[in-house]
This record gives C-alpha cells, sequence and structure tokens, in this order.
C-alpha cells in the first residue's frame, strides 16, 4: 500500500477488515496505470477527452473470490466504499432479488435535493442500462452510490 495516504490506507485496511468478520476475504487492487485497469475490466479506463471512464469495479470470482479494482487516479475513498458496497449488498440482493427494487424506488421517493440530484446522475451515467431495460443493474448502482456516501 506504498503510495497512499493515510486515510487511504484507512480506508482499505477497515474494509478488508470488515470483509474478515463476514467470513469472506476480499482483495482491493489498486491499479497505478492504465493497463493494468484496462486489463482487468477488459476495456479502455479513458474516455475521448482523457478523462476517466471507469475508475473501479466488483467482481465475484467463480472460485467465489471475491475483488475490488480501483484506479489510482479515482477518488480512492468514494471509489472503494462504492464497490464494497456491491460486495456487502449482493449476496442479500441476491438471496431477496425483489429488495433492489424495493430499496431503489424508497431512494427515488426521497424528498431531499441531494439525493434526487445523486438518482439524476445513476440514470444519466447508466443511461445505456436504462435503454435496455435493466433496471436492476441500475438500482444496484443506485444504491452502492447511496452506500458510498456513508
Amino acid at each position: 500500500m506504498s503510495g497512499l495516504t493515510t486515510e487511504q490506507k484507512e480506508v482499505v485496511e477497515r474494509l478488508t477488515n470488515h470483509a474478515e468478520t463476514t467470513g469472506q476475504k476480499v482483495t482491493i487492487a489498486i491499479h497505478n496505470n492504465d493497463e493494468s485497469f484496462s486489463y482487468v475490466i477488459d476495456q479502455d479506463v479513458r474516455g475521448e477527452d482523457g478523462t476517466l471512464s471507469d475508475d473501479g469495479r466488483y467482481y465475484e470470482r467463480s472460485d467465489g473470490s471475491h475483488e475490488i479494482h480501483v484506479h489510482a487516479e479515482s477518488d480512492l475513498k468514494t471509489v472503494v466504499n462504492h464497490e464494497y458496497g456491491h460486495f456487502f449488498l449482493e449476496p442479500l440482493f441476491q438471496s431477496n432479488p425483489e429488495l433492489v427494487y424495493d430499496i431503489a424506488e424508497q431512494i427515488r421517493g426521497i424528498d431531499n435535493e441531494r439525493v434526487q440530484s445523486l438518482v439524476k446522475a445513476v440514470d444519466s451515467i447508466y443511461a445505456q442500462a436504462v435503454a435496455e431495460q435493466d433496471r436492476g443493474q441500475v438500482d444496484r448502482e443506485l444504491i452502492s452510490a447511496l452506500w458510498s456516501l456513508w
């Protein structure tokens, strides 16, 4: 974890330790260059304008291992927390798929400008999924986005 700030190290350690209390292990990999991150997510990480188009991903591998991959240029604390939300919440969502929709509907119904700004941002970022009627993906991202703010 060399090269990370004290706060960044604390975030990684806190989430890794929390994962252990669940009886599972999560590996958090911070990629220092575009090539390694692109290799893992299997796509370009930069848009036409040169900014990061993707800054983090959560994977549950076929062997049951859990990985969070984050680009070093991202807001590490926010992205790691967001991806950890996927790790933490996905077993719950898999065992109760209706819960994803219900929680997302509750979030969409919150009468708060900041929350509604987040809803609009997530819907905008995942417009392709919305167009393809993949509401489950959008709802998962919305819930993890709100999770990452805590």
